[in-house]
């Protein structure tokens, strides 16, 4: 709560991703989602997925590397400016800022 809702970094809803995008005013997406969001969603409604999400392997597993909730749910990181999430570079490979 120190820097704001801004600074907060999501996982992707649909993968094991950092989410780059936020659209839809409620919906947090990676750039490989976000380029086929019709794909995943109906039209602009988050909640009616169109088909199976694929599922987290697993903290061991997992790109991300943390136990988080299923895929088809927003979930905060943490704080970009606190730095108090840990995330693998290689998915966070999106150089863009959120929007």
């Amino acid at each position: 709560s120190t820097h704001g809702s801004e600074h907060m970094v999501f996982k992707c809803r649909f993968c094991c991703s950092v989410a780059s995008y936020f659209c839809f005013g409620h919906t947090h997406f990676c750039p490989s989602c976000h380029t086929k969001p019709w794909n995943i969603v109906s039209q602009n409604n988050y909640q009616f997925i169109v088909g199976k999400l694929p599922l987290c392997p697993g903290k061991d597993e997992c790109p991300l590397g943390i136990e988080h909730p299923p895929n088809g749910e927003e979930y905060v990181l943490g704080c970009a400016c606190c730095e108090d999430f840990k995330v693998p570079t290689m998915v966070t490979d999106d150089p863009k800022p959120s929007n």
